[in-house]
């Protein structure tokens, strides 16, 4: 296996963790929060003097907020209803609320900024301490509960924890020792479907990647492997599109191969066809011919799943010819999990195989080869946008971050991957 070293010249990628972290409180403070001390909370972030932060890590202690929010409902005396809070009494708490880390990741479940303790498939005997950016996990093996909890204790200690490990994906990251949870490398991906050659132009939807910039201080992902995640975003968007387009083009070549698809698969709706759909049934037999494999209840049920799902409008269900309808039940055939989800997109796809020259059975193959490269690819370019966001927003903050406010992980992600550039933390 190989090794990968981080580099000896120290740089922002390797600084060590800073010592004192804190929290701008406005996303701490915004939101629903339907506990019992949520008046006191709002409350508290009224008294001057008291962090509106989850935690601060000064000095080998811990500042918790949650830990102060109960020592005030627990004293009756500095509460009033609705709470009032008497500002003294509640500042002579403050220092209550500093802990032992030990304490303040066992009991209080705080790990720093951006780390995350996380079970692992659902395996409670297995936890990791994951970065929620970088797709990336302390390096040592998986462990308790407990143990990561203490493990996280440390790292608010400003210790650097796991070990150099030799074994691909692992780096450093301002003193801490990770190992990537996935490549991050377009090497990596499975090998690419072709379709047939096409260089028409075309303009294509916007590709993930084209929403941020390289930025220094991740080592897995240099420049030129951002570039090439790019490029090949594109590429793989553009070679769709092309694809798509073509078999739009070209519905009526597929129509007339409609005998050598297997639509009667597609059979197996029981009972008499009703009313509503009777009145359909002729005008759908006239209009679509090629699907005389289909029984009258198939054809009218899977024709209501295509309008409702694609083109549903204020006359109602109304026989006619579409060739969208065609993409559908191409699409039908190769996703039988969830037809309300069927948007005629794999249908092109399927489509434009079939006009590739392939037979039905091969253009499955494909298709499964191209769902792999595309959830592979999506997932890379999804890895690499968060990574640079997050970067990106760090470097802005010259350095200074700091955890996140709550359970408010999710929000994080959200703010650094639309790029919003307000509720701030920050280090004192």
């Amino acid at each position: 296996m190989s090794q990968t070293t981080a580099p000896a010249a120290p740089s922002r990628a390797n600084a060590p963790p800073a010592q004192s972290q804190y929290f701008d409180e406005s996303l701490f403070l915004r939101g629903s929060l339907p506990r019992k001390e949520d008046a006191v909370r709002f409350a508290l972030s009224a008294v001057r003097g008291v962090p509106k932060a989850q935690y601060i890590a000064r000095n080998g202690r811990v500042f918790v907020y949650d830990k102060l929010v109960e020592l005030v409902r627990k004293n009756p005396a500095l509460a009033g209803r609705p709470p009032v809070l008497n500002a003294d009494g509640v500042r002579a708490l403050i220092q209550d609320a500093w802990l032992a880390p030990q304490e303040a990741a066992t009991l209080w479940r705080i790990c720093p900024w951006p780390y995350q303790i996380q079970c692992v498939g659902g395996d409670q005997r297995r936890w990791q301490i994951q970065h929620a950016f970088l797709n990336a996990r302390v390096a040592m093996p998986d462990c308790s509960k407990a143990y990561a909890s203490a493990t996280a204790a440390r790292m608010l200690a400003g210790e650097s924890v796991g070990s150099p490990a030799h074994e691909p994906g692992y780096f450093e990251f301002r003193g801490q020792h990770l190992i990537l949870c996935d490549p991050i490398d377009p090497a990596s991906l499975p090998p690419r479907p072709r379709y047939s050659l096409d260089e028409t132009p075309v303009e294509a939807g916007e590709p993930v990647v084209s929403k941020v910039e390289w930025s220094d201080g991740f080592a897995p992902l240099p420049r030129e492997k951002f570039d090439r995640v790019r490029t090949l975003e594109m590429r793989w968007l553009k070679d769709n599109t092309r694809a798509r387009r073509r078999a739009q083009a070209r519905t009526a070549e597929i129509w007339r191969a409609a005998d050598g698809l297997p639509f009667a698969t597609l059979n197996g709706f029981d009972g008499p066809v009703s009313p509503e759909d009777a009145r359909l049934l002729d005008g759908l037999r006239d209009h679509y011919p090629e699907l005389a494999v289909l029984g009258d209840k198939a054809l009218c049920e899977h024709y209501w799943t295509y309008q409702i799902n694609t083109v549903w409008d204020d006359d109602g269900i109304v026989a006619r010819r579409e060739d969208g309808f065609l993409f559908h039940l191409l699409g039908a055939l190769v996703n039988r999990v969830d037809p309300y989800a069927l948007d005629g997109g794999l249908g092109e796809v399927i489509g434009a195989f079939l006009l590739d020259g392939w037979t039905f059975d091969e253009a499955r193959i494909q298709l499964d080869a191209w769902l792999h490269y595309d959830r592979a690819l999506s997932q890379l370019a999804w890895n690499v946008l968060l990574a640079m966001r997050f970067l990106t927003d760090d470097h802005n903050q010259d350095g200074q971050r700091a955890p996140l406010l709550l359970n408010a992980t999710a929000a994080a992600i959200s703010r650094l991957v639309y790029g919003a550039r307000n509720d701030k933390p920050t280090h004192d």
